[in-house]
């Protein structure tokens, strides 16, 4: 039997009613008005013909229940139906209000994203096309590459509260509440050789296991998950934060709860981080936007034009290199050359001196020492002759590395490089480094005298590289 016109009509129209209070009262409608989009005094609002009506926060300023099939608001994404009714599909959805081309924001100006997609170094979401899952497991990231806007956020559930530092939670008001994250656990060993599995994707808690999905094990072999298309290797960065390390920053946990590192003293970090036993971190604390304290641009590892994708807040924006293109050395410390104060990364958290003018103020002795020698005696300490390049992690304390690391963590400088003690034999061609092959934490560090011969060894082979000059064991000052 069928329904006159009319009695379809009044049907339609009952049932439009009803999924309106169905989905008004809903309980996931009460958590979408009180995230970033669905706030009703600063929520999504999309200016364009047609929706003009819709009230702030509404889900047509996303959803076009009709116009993503046909109509003029804007034409239909890819001249055809959009995915979930949505006025545009991928990141061209999240970028009509985010910085994109035109813009339809006409609530205020959301954080100009699209700036930072364009930068040296980053995330492409536009570099990938209909690979992501909105319900995606993690065999779907490891058999297709790729990264969207959703693969960090879910934004029906996101806040616009930036993480307090301190601590890695992801709480219900962040821009990251809501997005999938998997788990590492470790089960044996450390540093490289450490054993890890991964969990399946769930709520992230964390920020870090939503790097993990990507950035880890978790895809296989994250060196060359992605093929030729990166630009720089990349590596397991699950092992390089495990807390059975000899030295790592806490990411994964705090530094008190690790079985081989520990704590810097309050006189070795600010004030943000002092306390560091008890404190954690987000990875966006040191990778992000290359302006970060600019108020029109977003937090968040979006883009950058820094190498490794390194996060400025204003300064301390560069590693391992300085602004002459060098690699850091105890020479800009010990004279205050190359604007070390401001853009070496290390000195974000890490004061290292309470006078940058005096080099007997230099915190650590080894620096010191060190710093001194390099002035007064003309002689280089490239921080890379101690310590890695990447510095999440390390098999041996406070991120020093060993000579047999494998590359990316032990590094081939390009060049004539003069290195350690004054005299002919410290000119060093392409030298591999960091050249430590053993180091002890000393439990006092900052004390003269803390450390001892004894306290590090060097490679000793054979030519082209003269190591064995700089033997500390042998022929330290």
């Amino acid at each position: 039997m069928f329904l006159t016109y009319r009695r379809r009509a009044y049907v339609t129209l009952w049932f439009l009613l009803g999924a309106t209070l169905f989905f008004a009262n809903h309980p996931a409608m009460a958590a979408y008005n009180s995230t970033a989009h669905g706030s009703a005094t600063n929520g999504v609002k999309r200016s364009s013909a047609g929706i003009t009506d819709y009230a702030i926060a509404n889900c047509a300023h996303c959803h076009e229940q009709h116009a993503s099939v046909g109509g003029t608001e804007p034409a239909p994404d890819n001249s055809g139906p959009s995915s979930y009714a949505a006025f545009a599909s991928e990141e061209a959805l999240c970028l009509g209000c985010h910085g994109g081309t035109p813009n339809y924001s006409a609530n205020g100006s959301p954080d100009n994203i699209n700036s930072l997609l364009n930068t040296s170094y980053g995330h492409y979401p536009a570099d990938f096309s209909a690979k992501h899952k909105a319900k995606e497991v993690q065999a779907d990231i490891n058999s297709n590459a790729h990264v969207e806007c959703t693969d960090c956020h879910n934004p029906h559930l996101s806040g616009a509260t930036k993480h307090s530092k301190g601590t890695n939670a992801v709480t219900s008001t962040s821009p990251l509440y809501g997005a999938q994250g998997t788990t590492a656990t470790y089960n044996s060993g450390s540093w490289l050789s450490s054993s890890v599995s991964y969990s399946a994707l769930s709520a992230a808690g964390t920020e870090y296991k939503i790097c993990f999905k990507c950035h880890s094990g978790a895809v296989g072999t994250p060196e060359t998950w992605r093929g030729a298309s990166g630009t720089t290797t990349w590596t397991d960065v699950a092992k390089e934060f495990n807390p059975a390390n000899k030295s790592y920053h806490p990411v994964v946990q705090t530094l008190a709860g690790g079985t081989g590192s520990s704590a810097l003293t309050n006189s070795q970090l600010s004030a943000t981080w002092q306390n560091a036993g008890s404190k954690t971190m987000y990875c966006s604390d040191c990778h992000g936007d290359d302006n970060s304290n600019t108020v029109a641009k977003p937090y968040g590892p979006h883009g950058s034009a820094n190498n490794r994708m390194l996060r400025n807040d204003s300064s301390f924006d560069l590693w391992p290199y300085n602004p002459s293109g060098n690699p850091w050395d105890l020479k800009d410390l010990g004279s205050n050359t190359n604007s070390w104060t401001t853009r070496l990364l290390c000195k974000k958290c890490h004061p290292l001196t309470t006078d940058p003018t005096d080099r007997t103020q230099i915190i650590n002795y080894p620096h010191r020492f060190h710093a001194d020698r390099a002035v007064s005696k003309t002689e280089n300490y490239p921080c890379l002759l101690c310590h890695l390049s990447i510095t999440h992690g390390s098999g041996q304390s406070r991120m020093t590395g060993n000579y047999t690391d494998p590359s990316p963590y032990s590094m081939t400088l390009i060049g004539t490089f003069t290195i350690g003690r004054s005299g002919s034999s410290n000119v060093e061609t392409n030298p591999k480094m960091p050249w430590l092959t053993a180091f002890t934490k000393n439990a006092s560090p900052l004390a003269s005298g803390g450390y001892t011969r004894g306290s590090c060894s060097v490679y000793n082979g054979a030519s082209p590289d003269n190591y064995n000059s700089i033997n500390c064991g042998g022929n330290h000052p």
